[in-house]
């Protein structure tokens, strides 16, 4: 018979929150705590440089690559949705941008009757989780393990003329979208160093993964929580095709995401009552809300051809991109690859009686599409001097869903975003 397996913290999801939350449970060393991800290691170069973002876009090694319901409001089409499935979570696959959020976004959290969770009592875990490259001020910290760093003088001519033009459309400028000002147009900054993305788990996570008291389980995928009464008291997981169970002392945390946290709680019997009972999960609790009110940022956007050279032309043929392969491998991590595809924006008000930015802007020096091969979808820059100008708004109204179909782990669950829904979306 095998050994009871006992911690005192068990976290499903090595993703942004996981990564944090098994470092921060495991320093000091008094509380064994399991990580578990169904994903690999994030120590892959197509996730540390920072350039290969577009080749995790549709990689199944490290993406999940969710499909969403027909949705009536996109005109009844699918939409993608990439999700990181990697040490790292999304942090791993994503553009990199470093955004916080707009102050007021946290004090009207704490204003519903959240405390601790207004701008001015987060804004000290912010900075003390990061490693500013422009150093510590009122905003920044200079001394985290998270690296987020500045583009300023080594973005694209092309991303320099965008900025220019935004002020002359009456934009205002701003030097920090995470300082004092978020309203307006600049560059963004990123997480990442010296040629190098910085994902919770190369930040948070390696660092401790040293600690006796911290098992990192990779490529495991929790099936569900399980109970003592209503007290979730366990978790059963399948790794290397054997399903395992994990006994928590203290507490499980279920950090999957967006998506698969409501799913993995619904297969353990919390969530809509009837959904559960037509899939034959015993109901532990009946909570409608576990799975709805799904929020997503609808995005879009216009590519331009230009009469400049853009990024694109560094990347659009194998031969400049082995040459920005090698300038990167033996430049000292030098080039396009070191750099982030997404270098500037805005964050703008669409009408005057809007109390704070509603819209965000994207600058990409570049410009790409959706590749159908015969054996996978990829990420194609295309063969012009192309620019991207993208559009996603902050606070979209419009709500969905996230169910499971099947009790069966294995089965993606049905996402629905309901986009496009309220009049509010619709005119933004």
């Amino acid at each position: 018979m095998a050994e009871r397996q006992e911690f005192d913290f068990i976290v499903i999801g090595a993703g942004s929150a996981g990564c944090v939350l098994a470092n921060r449970l495991s320093d000091g060393g008094q509380h064994r705590v399991l990580l578990l991800e169904a994903g690999g290691s994030h120590r892959h170069p197509l996730v540390t440089v920072p350039a290969g973002f577009g080749e995790l876009y549709y990689n199944s090694r490290f993406n999940w690559g969710l499909e969403t319901d027909a949705d009536p409001g996109i005109a009844d089409r699918t939409d993608y949705w990439p999700l990181g499935k990697v040490l790292g979570g999304s942090s791993s696959i994503n553009g990199m941008v470093y955004i916080r959020g707009h102050r007021q976004d946290y004090d009207d959290w704490a204003a519903l009757g959240n405390p601790g969770w207004s701008f001015d009592e987060v804004l000290p875990y912010f900075k003390r989780s990061e490693d500013n490259d422009l150093g510590e001020n009122e905003y920044h910290g200079g001394t985290g393990p998270w690296k987020i760093s500045s583009i300023l003088g080594k973005e694209e001519e092309s991303t320099r003329l965008a900025l220019a033009s935004a002020r002359a459309y009456g934009l205002e400028h701003t030097d920090d979208f995470n300082g004092e000002q978020n309203e307006g147009a600049g560059l963004y900054q990123f997480s990442f160093r010296d040629g190098k993305r910085s994902s919770t788990a190369s930040a948070f996570l390696q660092p401790a993964r040293r600690r006796r008291n911290l098992t990192v389980s990779t490529k495991t995928l929790a099936t569900r929580v399980l109970f003592e009464g209503r007290r979730a008291a366990g978790v059963e997981y399948r790794h290397r095709g054997k399903l395992l169970t994990a006994w928590a002392r203290r507490e499980v945390i279920v950090s999957a995401g967006a998506v698969h946290s409501p799913a993995v709680l619904q297969r353990s019997g919390i969530g809509p009552g009837a959904l559960l009972q037509q899939l034959g999960i015993p109901v532990v609790l009946d909570s409608p809300a576990v799975g709805e009110n799904l929020q997503d940022h609808c995005y879009t956007g216009i590519i331009y051809e230009l009469d400049m050279p853009t990024i694109s032309d560094e990347l659009n043929s194998p031969l400049g991109i082995v040459n920005q392969g090698l300038r990167y491998v033996l430049g000292g991590r030098r080039g396009t690859l070191s750099m982030a595809i997404n270098q500037g924006g805005a964050f703008v008000r669409t009408r005057p009686e809007e109390q704070r930015p509603d819209s965000q802007l994207y600058f990409f020096p570049m410009s790409f599409r959706l590749h159908e091969g015969r054996f996978r979808k990829s990420v194609r820059v295309d063969r012009f001097s192309g620019m991207t100008f993208n559009a996603s708004p902050c606070r979209p109204e419009s709500r969905g869903h996230v169910r499971i179909s099947t009790p069966d782990a294995d089965d993606a669950p049905t996402i629905q975003p309901n986009y496009l829904s309220t009049e509010g979306d619709v005119r933004m």
